[in-house]
């Protein structure tokens, strides 16, 4: 079934495209804006660069150490460190590259912003909020917000509402790409998209008991509440193939969105 492999907002990724390699550096570090000294930005870079090796390295302890208790909650929904450290095994293993960050330092708290962070093939840019203890910068609180489309790509406006998505499937020209996404309908909803075989049958692959083969995660949208907006940028272009979208979210009936039909398709040539 294709629901055993989606890939979650911290889901694993199956696919990188090779443009991720040359996009994101890691450790460029941005100007800290005036807000702090060099020393102080360069001791809050550091901390993210080990966060980030920690979760690619999946070393659960190595990643909850530069977090506050409140930056759990944030980040993972993990109201204890006995929880994190519990249910974090579940959903690492997504490779992150921390793009060039924009950091600001005021005495014992800083933000850093990360435009470029990315999960897998897919941008996830967030705003992290740091404070010191002793010697060291941890983070207190994480906010996500949409990736911005770059110029030059062609933004594709999709529409999730029940139990469907709506979208110009004649504006899809290439890989260049990007969504633009609109919760229309009375639900939340979540845009997961895979690379998938020409002539797979998603809905069989969808109901069935058996793992479907052939299938790459490429990302996923956080949830969208209704009438909210996000995007879904990418790394690079998308390989050529044939793609389908869907939504794991739960209706009230327990049943997923995806097996009340909500999922489309579209080919790349």
């Amino acid at each position: 079934m294709i629901r055993k492999i989606r890939l979650r907002w911290f889901m694993r990724s199956a696919v990188l495209l090779p443009a991720l390699a040359l996009l994101f550096i890691l450790g460029a570090c941005g100007d800290d804006g005036g807000g702090g000294d060099d020393e102080a930005s360069a001791d809050v870079q550091a901390t993210l660069e080990a966060v980030v090796d920690a979760w690619n390295a999946e070393d659960v302890d190595a990643v909850l150490v530069h977090f506050t208790n409140a930056g759990l909650l944030s980040s993972f929904g993990a109201s204890t460190r006995e929880e994190a450290a519990a249910t974090l095994p579940e959903v690492m293993g997504a490779t992150i590259v921390l793009g060039e960050l924009e950091i600001n330092v005021d005495g014992d708290a800083s933000t850093a912003e990360a435009k470029q962070w990315a999960i897998g093939a897919t941008l996830d840019p967030r705003l992290l909020s740091l404070t010191k203890e002793g010697d060291a910068w941890l983070i207190d609180n994480e906010e996500k917000f949409p990736a911005e489309i770059p110029e030059g790509t062609t933004s594709v406006d999709l529409k999730a509402l029940e139990y469907e998505f709506t979208f110009d499937e004649s504006a899809i020209t290439s890989g260049n790409l990007a969504f633009a996404v609109e919760n229309t309908g009375a639900e939340e909803h979540i845009v997961d998209l895979f690379r998938v075989p020409a002539d797979m049958d998603i809905d069989q692959a969808l109901r069935s008991d058996e793992e479907a083969t052939g299938i790459e995660s490429i990302g996923a949208t956080p949830p969208i509440e209704p009438g909210g907006e996000s995007t879904m940028v990418f790394t690079g272009p998308l390989p050529a193939g044939r793609y389908a979208l869907l939504c794991f979210v739960e209706a009230a009936d327990g049943e997923e969105h995806a097996l009340k039909g909500m999922w489309g398709d579209f080919t790349i040539e």
